[in-house]
């Protein structure tokens, strides 16, 4: 096996093992600011007369899934062999479904409170998500490549 293919996985094992922990930060940050703009949602968002909509259920579902692709990542840590090939491919599931539903939160956000500091938090998670994804696509590649599926 070339040494470098091993290197890069160890690389892109490091680097999406860190931005999966950072996505976690990330969504706890979102809740918290929710938490303290509760009155302000709630306003612009929930009680809108044209468009209201519920800020609430995204944010549970963004942090669930997040966690959930974290503990699927670190199965090799508590079963051997974690959970086999299904250690990359349900993070990047749970990555991709993700960042459908962080899309649509910050659509709404949009529409309601277009460039406030929440809004600009969720623009970057948009980011973060989608570097989480390619990490996790490359790394799963490197996978592939190292234990010869």
């Amino acid at each position: 096996m070339n040494s470098n293919i091993i290197s890069l996985y160890n690389l892109t094992n490091r680097i999406t093992g860190l931005l999966a922990i950072t996505n976690i930060v990330w969504c706890l940050l979102i809740i918290i600011q929710a938490f303290f703009q509760h009155e302000d949602l709630n306003e612009y968002v929930t009680q809108d007369k044209e468009n209201p909509a519920n800020w609430k259920v995204p944010i549970i579902t963004l942090f669930v899934l997040s966690v959930s692709a974290l503990l699927v990542y670190y199965t090799p840590l508590w079963i051997s062999g974690g959970l086999g090939l299904s250690t990359v491919i349900i993070p990047i599931a749970c990555y991709c479904t993700e960042f459908y539903f962080i899309n649509d939160y910050r659509k709404v956000l949009t529409l309601h409170v277009y460039r406030s500091w929440h809004w600009g938090i969720v623009c970057f998670g948009e980011c973060l998500v989608l570097l989480t994804i390619f990490s996790s696509i490359i790394f799963w590649i490197f996978t592939n490549a190292v234990t010869n599926y």
